[in-house]
Protein backbone atom coordinates (compact mmCIF):
# COMPACT_ATOMS: atom_id res chain seq x y z
CA UNK A 1 0.00 0.00 0.00
CA UNK A 2 2.93 2.48 0.88
CA UNK A 3 4.52 1.44 -2.57
CA UNK A 4 1.33 2.50 -4.21
CA UNK A 5 1.00 5.61 -2.10
CA UNK A 6 4.30 6.80 -3.18
CA UNK A 7 3.37 6.24 -6.95
CA UNK A 8 0.32 8.10 -6.38
CA UNK A 9 2.24 11.41 -4.89
CA UNK A 10 5.22 10.79 -7.62
CA UNK A 11 2.55 10.92 -10.54
CA UNK A 12 0.83 13.79 -9.35
CA UNK A 13 4.30 15.82 -8.95
CA UNK A 14 4.56 17.70 -12.24
CA UNK A 15 8.03 18.25 -14.02
CA UNK A 16 8.27 21.67 -12.06
CA UNK A 17 7.54 20.50 -8.83
CA UNK A 18 4.01 21.08 -8.18
CA UNK A 19 2.25 18.47 -6.25
CA UNK A 20 -0.81 18.16 -7.20
CA UNK A 21 -3.75 16.73 -4.75
CA UNK A 22 -5.84 14.87 -7.41
CA UNK A 23 -6.38 14.71 -11.36
CA UNK A 24 -9.82 15.73 -11.00
CA UNK A 25 -10.77 19.46 -12.05
CA UNK A 26 -12.03 20.40 -8.77
CA UNK A 27 -8.68 19.02 -6.67
CA UNK A 28 -6.20 19.88 -9.48
CA UNK A 29 -3.95 22.51 -7.52
CA UNK A 30 -1.25 22.25 -5.15
CA UNK A 31 -1.84 23.49 -1.80
CA UNK A 32 1.76 24.56 -0.13
CA UNK A 33 0.70 22.54 3.57
CA UNK A 34 -0.48 19.46 1.05
CA UNK A 35 2.79 20.01 -0.60
CA UNK A 36 4.88 20.17 2.51
CA UNK A 37 3.51 16.70 3.60
CA UNK A 38 4.36 14.95 0.55
CA UNK A 39 8.00 16.41 0.67
CA UNK A 40 7.97 14.81 4.21
CA UNK A 41 6.50 11.50 2.46
CA UNK A 42 9.02 11.45 -0.02
CA UNK A 43 11.89 12.86 2.34
CA UNK A 44 11.41 10.04 4.97
CA UNK A 45 11.20 7.19 1.93
CA UNK A 46 14.51 8.14 0.57
CA UNK A 47 13.28 10.09 -2.70
CA UNK A 48 15.22 13.14 -1.88
CA UNK A 49 15.13 14.14 -5.47
CA UNK A 50 11.60 14.13 -5.27
CA UNK A 51 11.32 15.83 -1.82
CA UNK A 52 13.45 18.72 -3.34
CA UNK A 53 11.70 19.16 -6.11
CA UNK A 54 8.86 19.92 -4.13
CA UNK A 55 10.33 22.29 -1.84
CA UNK A 56 11.99 24.18 -4.87
CA UNK A 57 8.52 24.89 -6.54
CA UNK A 58 7.37 26.09 -2.79
CA UNK A 59 10.40 28.78 -2.88
CA UNK A 60 9.55 29.58 -6.73
CA UNK A 61 6.12 30.71 -5.81
CA UNK A 62 6.91 31.96 -2.37
CA UNK A 63 5.41 35.80 -1.66
CA UNK A 64 8.20 38.43 -1.31
CA UNK A 65 6.48 38.69 2.02
CA UNK A 66 6.87 35.00 3.53
CA UNK A 67 3.37 33.57 2.73
CA UNK A 68 1.90 31.42 -0.09
CA UNK A 69 -1.57 31.52 -1.46
CA UNK A 70 -3.61 28.38 -0.35
CA UNK A 71 -3.65 26.95 -3.78
CA UNK A 72 -1.65 27.41 -7.05
CA UNK A 73 -2.26 25.83 -10.12
CA UNK A 74 0.01 23.13 -11.57
CA UNK A 75 2.01 25.95 -13.69
CA UNK A 76 2.86 27.99 -10.31
CA UNK A 77 -0.09 30.45 -10.77
CA UNK A 78 -1.60 31.32 -7.87
CA UNK A 79 -5.37 30.67 -7.69
CA UNK A 80 -6.86 34.16 -7.02
CA UNK A 81 -10.73 33.65 -5.33
CA UNK A 82 -10.92 36.12 -3.42
CA UNK A 83 -8.92 34.97 -0.25
CA UNK A 84 -5.82 36.88 1.09
CA UNK A 85 -2.73 34.03 1.75
CA UNK A 86 -3.13 32.43 5.41
CA UNK A 87 -0.31 31.48 7.61
CA UNK A 88 -1.25 27.67 8.03
CA UNK A 89 0.98 26.63 5.26
CA UNK A 90 3.94 28.64 6.55
CA UNK A 91 4.41 26.37 9.49
CA UNK A 92 3.59 23.03 7.27
CA UNK A 93 6.79 24.30 4.82
CA UNK A 94 9.04 25.11 7.51
CA UNK A 95 8.52 21.75 8.95
CA UNK A 96 8.99 20.14 5.55
CA UNK A 97 12.04 21.79 5.05
CA UNK A 98 13.53 21.20 8.55
CA UNK A 99 12.85 17.40 8.12
CA UNK A 100 14.29 17.48 4.43
CA UNK A 101 17.39 19.46 6.07
CA UNK A 102 17.94 17.04 9.15
CA UNK A 103 16.94 13.81 7.37
CA UNK A 104 19.22 13.93 3.98
CA UNK A 105 22.53 15.27 2.95
CA UNK A 106 20.98 17.01 0.28
CA UNK A 107 21.44 20.54 -0.68
CA UNK A 108 19.19 23.24 1.02
CA UNK A 109 20.82 25.86 -1.61
CA UNK A 110 17.94 28.15 -2.63
CA UNK A 111 15.51 26.80 0.39
CA UNK A 112 17.25 29.03 3.08
CA UNK A 113 15.74 32.37 1.71
CA UNK A 114 12.26 30.90 1.75
CA UNK A 115 12.88 29.99 5.04
CA UNK A 116 13.97 32.98 6.37
CA UNK A 117 10.59 34.61 4.70
CA UNK A 118 8.47 32.57 6.27
CA UNK A 119 9.28 32.47 9.70
CA UNK A 120 10.27 36.51 9.85
CA UNK A 121 6.65 36.51 8.86
CA UNK A 122 5.51 34.35 11.08
CA UNK A 123 7.60 36.55 13.89
CA UNK A 124 6.19 39.33 12.45
CA UNK A 125 2.82 38.06 12.92
CA UNK A 126 2.55 37.86 16.72
CA UNK A 127 1.13 40.03 18.47
CA UNK A 128 1.62 41.06 22.06
CA UNK A 129 0.20 37.70 23.28
CA UNK A 130 2.87 35.95 21.68
CA UNK A 131 0.65 34.10 18.94
CA UNK A 132 -0.53 34.91 15.43
CA UNK A 133 -3.46 36.68 15.24
CA UNK A 134 -6.98 34.49 14.69
CA UNK A 135 -8.12 34.35 11.26
CA UNK A 136 -10.67 32.11 9.28
CA UNK A 137 -9.81 28.82 7.42
CA UNK A 138 -9.74 27.08 3.99
CA UNK A 139 -12.06 24.10 4.54
CA UNK A 140 -14.11 24.59 2.10
CA UNK A 141 -15.35 28.02 1.79
CA UNK A 142 -16.64 30.03 -0.60
CA UNK A 143 -15.73 33.47 -0.19
CA UNK A 144 -19.00 35.01 -0.76
CA UNK A 145 -20.43 33.19 2.26
CA UNK A 146 -17.41 33.29 4.74
CA UNK A 147 -17.54 34.20 8.24
CA UNK A 148 -15.38 37.31 9.59
CA UNK A 149 -11.82 35.77 8.07
CA UNK A 150 -10.28 37.94 11.49
CA UNK A 151 -11.87 35.31 13.41
CA UNK A 152 -11.63 31.93 14.42
CA UNK A 153 -13.31 29.07 12.83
Amino acid sequence: MATRALLDLRLLTRPNGASLASWYAAWRYTWPRDSAFTAAAFTMTGHTAEARHILGFLADVQHKDGRWAARYHADGTAVTDGREPQLDSLGWVLWASWLYRTQTSGDGEGLWRMVVRAADHLADSLGDDGLPPPSSDYWERKPETEQDPHRTT
